[in-house]
């Protein structure tokens, strides 16, 4: 028995022992998942599950990015108490675009599909959907998805569903900030409603393809008028982009003070009806009265002109099918003078004077101006005309070039004066000079002024002065490779190509003085200073002429340095770099001396130009002078730094003697070879033969083919 109280007792302890660990357990399992739940949710942006076993804490859920979900993790894993957390979420997929579609069907139920970031704004923009459809319902299909633009994106949704609700039928398409609206809006005010509500925020970008409901209107009308008052219309066009055209074309034909108003709707008879509406504008405008009248493709015309000559001008805007009915109030034209004086051309005159004007007094009183295409069969005052020609006698020979439009009480002047006078003095004096009751519009300028260069030497090319027109400064710049100097424009009276050409000619000369002035006017070209060693006049005559344009003069003037050896210039006619070698001038040639590059250079020199001698002798002419330099600066690069050995061969046609052309070969190598020698050549790695007639390279029976057999060759040897 006493065994037996025992053991009760101590199994008693042991549970007791055991409920307390247990409760312990519980109190600590407890804390854990308090403290986590503290931790993780208020980072969560989506719903998300802690479940605690004890130590052991699992997190289920959603996150939106592998950032999110570690940042939940650490959270929980920061907490003490705990032993291990396990991941159980799953990271949205980054979509991009962020897209989202929303329209709405014909009985007011909107459908939404797309991609949302939470469940939250999910049911926000479900909401928003429910609003706009007014009762009428919501079908979505949206999918959780990370990637959305910013929290922007939201409004920008809740704005097109309100826009789109505006609207009788539509829908909206989103991808990232970029929105479209479509759909059908019930005239103007419902459209430009819808696109307010876009703009209202300033979410996203949006763009509208919103097509207007308009009423259809038959017969499709629009009529104008011109009276002493002013000119007016009303009518329909089909959108506004159309109404603007007419609009503006009516507002420009009637002029100040022109008015009308242009209604849409639908119902335009064709595409052709714009332009319809467009000509018969045209001729209401040249009326002195009248009223427009257009329904659908039939137009009507009425009103009435001054003369028959406006009529029958006017008669020539008409359309074939139209209904017109034009009244002339006056039989005899408006007179009317028209005179053109081009540069440097014959000035002419045509036209009508009134019928009492005698034709006699026009060469008399205008005898620069043929007058033979000017009649006098026009009503107007004779009298009046006859003052008006007195006037235009003082003022047209001070004019250069001009257009004189004159018509009954007014006079149109535009041109330029002669240089020798003043464009405000021609004015006034037109005006003092005008009869009566004259109004002019006088638009004249002075005569443009000469062209006139400078181009300044001091170590670098300044250019001023005045270029002709045409010829822009960044051109003359560029062209002359010259810095611009001071007052350099581009507004003076010349031929832009001829100035081109005396540009670039100054320039080559500019570049040859070490300090100098070379001024170029028109027809002269001068320059003086001091030349750069190796320069001189007689050359700079040579390389410019071709230049030079044709009819003008060069001079040069200034100091000539003689060159010495190792001097270096640039040859101003090729442009190229040379260097003083054995008092000659040789190119400074960019070769890799090999012997297949040698010959190439020779062939095509050799190619280019003929070395040229007197007529039955060994002398070479002073034309070849520039080839044998270049020859000789291929054999200095090719024969003196290489050792490459240089064969020069002469041959001739078979015109004479055998013997004779083949003495005359062997002179004229061995004088080709004694210019090289004295250009810098090694003579010892040169070997000069005579080949005569031997080797002809065409047929003898001909100028041209005896011409090609007389030559020098070159070959390059190891």
């Amino acid at each position: 028995m006493r065994a037996l109280i025992i053991v009760i007792v101590l199994a008693a302890a042991a549970y007791g022992g055991w409920l307390a660990i247990e409760q312990r357990a519980a109190r600590i399992e407890a804390d854990i998942d308090t403290r986590v739940r503290q931790a993780v949710l208020p980072i969560a942006k989506h719903a998300v599950e802690i479940e605690t076993s004890g130590r052991h804490v699992t997190i289920t859920g959603i996150a939106d990015t592998a950032e999110e979900r570690q940042r939940l993790l650490d959270a929980a894993r920061a907490v003490d108490g705990q032993v291990e957390v396990t991941d159980a979420l799953r990271v949205l997929e980054t979509v991009q675009p962020y897209t989202l579609r929303a329209w709405r069907a014909p009985d007011g139920r909107i459908s939404i599909t797309g991609l949302v970031p939470s469940r939250e704004v999910e049911e926000t923009l479900i909401a928003a959907a429910g609003d706009a459809a007014e009762g009428a319902g919501v079908e979505a299909n949206l999918t959780l998805a990370a990637g959305m633009p910013d929290a922007d994106w939201i409004g920008m949704v809740e704005a097109g569903l309100v826009a789109m609700s505006t609207l009788e039928d539509g829908s909206i398409r989103l991808s990232d900030r970029d929105g479209l609206l479509s759909g059908i809006a019930d005239g103007i005010p419902g459209r430009d409603t819808a696109i307010a509500e876009l703009s209202a925020d300033g979410f996203g970008n949006w763009q509208t393809d919103i097509r207007i409901k308009l009423p259809v209107i038959s017969p499709y009308s629009f009529t104008a008028a011109k009276t002493a008052q002013g000119f007016s219309w009303q009518g329909y066009a089909p959108n506004e982009e159309i109404s603007a055209r007419l609009i503006e074309r009516a507002t420009i034909l009637g002029g100040k003070g022109a008015s009308g108003e242009i209604t849409l709707a639908d119902g335009m008879p064709g595409d052709a009806w714009p332009g319809l509406v467009e000509s018969g504008l045209g001729s209401l405008s040249l009326l002195r009265d009248g009223r427009l009248s257009i329904e659908d493709m039939a137009l009507t015309l009425e009103g009435s002109v001054d003369t028959a000559e406006d009529l029958a001008r006017l008669e020539a805007t008409f359309g074939s099918d139209w209904s017109v009915s034009i009244t002339v109030l006056s039989p005899d034209p408006a007179p009317r003078l028209l005179i053109t004086m081009p540069l440097g051309g014959q000035a002419e005159a045509s036209g009508r004077l009134p019928k009492q004007f005698d034709l006699q007094v026009l060469p008399a009183v205008l005898p620069d101006i043929d007058a033979q295409q000017v009649t006098s069969d026009s009503a107007g005052d004779a009298g009046s005309w006859e003052a008006l020609i007195d006037a235009l006698a003082i003022i047209t020979p001070r004019l250069r070039e001009a257009e004189v439009d004159v018509s009954e009480g007014r006079i149109r002047l535009e041109g330029t004066v002669k240089r020798e006078f003043e464009a405000q003095g021609t004015r006034a004096a037109l005006n003092a000079a005008l009869p009566q009751g004259w109004q002019a519009d006088i638009a004249i300028d002075d005569a443009p002024p000469l062209p006139a260069l400078r181009l300044d030497q001091t170590g670098e090319i300044a250019l001023s002065g005045i270029l002709p027109e045409g010829l822009a400064v960044a051109d003359a710049l560029a062209l002359s490779g010259a810095t611009e100097g001071t007052g350099l424009s581009a507004d003076g009276d010349g031929d832009a190509e001829m100035w081109r050409n005396a540009l670039t000619a100054g320039a080559r000369i500019a570049a040859a003085y070490q300090e100098g002035v070379v001024t170029i006017e028109p027809g002269e070209i001068s320059a003086e200073g001091a030349l750069r060693p190796g320069y001189g006049h007689a050359e700079l005559s040579r390389w410019t002429a071709a230049l030079v344009p044709e009819g003008w003069e060069m001079e040069t003037s200034g100091t000539e340095l003689a060159a010495v050896e190792g001097d270096r210039r640039i040859n101003l006619a090729t442009l190229e770099a040379e260097t003083f070698t054995g008092n000659h001038w040789l190119p400074e040639l960019q070769i890799t001396p090999t012997q297949k590059t040698c010959n190439s250079e020779a062939r095509a020199a050799l190619g280019a130009q003929k070395i040229t001698f007197v007529t039955g002798s060994a002398r070479i002419d002073a034309g070849a002078r520039i080839l044998l330099n270049r020859l000789a600066a291929i054999a200095i690069a090719c024969a003196n730094e290489t050792g490459l050995r240089l064969e020069i061969s002469g041959h001739t046609d078979d015109v004479g003697a055998e013997a004779q052309n083949q003495q005359l070969s062997e002179r004229r190598a061995a004088a080709v070879r004694e210019a090289l020698v004295a250009r810098g050549v090694d003579g010892t790695q040169l070997t000069a033969i005579g080949l005569g007639e031997e080797q002809p390279v065409a047929e003898n029976d001909t100028e041209e083919g005896r011409a090609r057999n007389r030559r020098i060759e070159f070959l390059f040897t190891e």
